[in-house]
C-alpha cells in the first residue's frame, strides 16, 4: 500500500526549527518522487529551502516575510521547474532588494545560458496588502504561456538580442552581395 501526501498544512506551527524544515523538505519535496500539490507554511522560522521541489503551491500563511526570507525562497525558485503558485501571505518588510531576488530567479540576465535556465514555471505569485511590483507581475504573466521553451526564447531575445546587427556576404557567379540588417526591439 502506497501512502501519498498531497496537501499538508503546517500553519500555526512555530515549533518547527530550521533543522526541522530542512528535514521535512528532504522527506517531502524531492523532485523525482514528490506528489505534493500544495504546502502551506505558517511559522516563525522561515529558513526552509525548497530546492527543485515537485510542488505546485507553497504558502506561508500570515507570517511577516522579510528580504532574507524572500531571497531564500527565490534561490529555491531558481532551481524549481514545477512550482506554479507561491503564496507569501501578508507581509510588510519586502523592499526592492527582496523583489530583485525574485526577478533574478525568474530572469537571470548574467548570460544567455542563465536566462535559459531561469524559472519559467511560476504562474501565480500571491501576496497580501503590499502587492507585487509591476515588473515582477510582468514576469509572472509571461510564465503563464504553457510553452516553456517559447517563454525562455522570449526572455533571451528581450535581454540579450534586443539590438542585433548582422551582415551576410553572398556570391553568385562574378558578383558579390552584402546584405546588412539590424533588428531593433523594445524591451518589455
Amino acid at each position: 500500500m502506497q501512502c501519498t501526501v498531497s496537501s499538508p498544512s503546517l500553519l500555526d506551527n512555530p515549533c518547527i526549527t530550521s533543522t526541522g524544515w530542512g528535514a521535512l523538505a528532504d522527506v517531502l519535496l524531492p523532485a523525482s518522487s514528490s506528489k505534493l500539490k500544495s504546502l502551506s507554511l505558517g511559522v516563525e522560522d522561515d529558513s526552509c529551502l525548497f530546492y527543485d521541489a515537485g510542488t505546485d503551491t507553497i504558502s506561508n500563511g500570515e507570517i511577516i516575510i522579510n528580504d532574507d526570507a524572500v531571497f531564500r525562497f527565490a534561490n529555491a525558485l531558481a532551481t524549481n521547474f514545477s512550482l506554479k503558485v507561491l503564496d507569501f501571505g501578508c507581509f510588510y518588510e519586502i523592499t526592492r532588494t527582496g523583489w530583485n531576488g525574485v526577478i533574478n530567479a525568474m530572469l537571470n540576465t548574467s548570460s544567455i545560458g542563465n536566462t535559459y535556465n531561469s524559472n519559467h514555471t511560476l504562474q501565480d505569485l500571491r501576496v497580501g496588502y503590499q502587492g507585487v511590483p509591476n515588473d515582477v507581475k510582468a514576469l509572472v504573466r509571461r510564465n503563464n504561456n504553457q510553452n516553456k521553451a517559447a517563454v525562455a526564447r522570449q526572455k533571451i531575445l528581450d535581454c540579450h538580442l534586443s539590438d542585433f546587427e548582422a551582415s551576410i556576404h553572398m556570391s553568385h557567379g562574378n558578383e558579390t552581395f552584402t546584405v546588412c540588417f539590424r533588428l531593433d526591439r523594445q524591451r518589455s
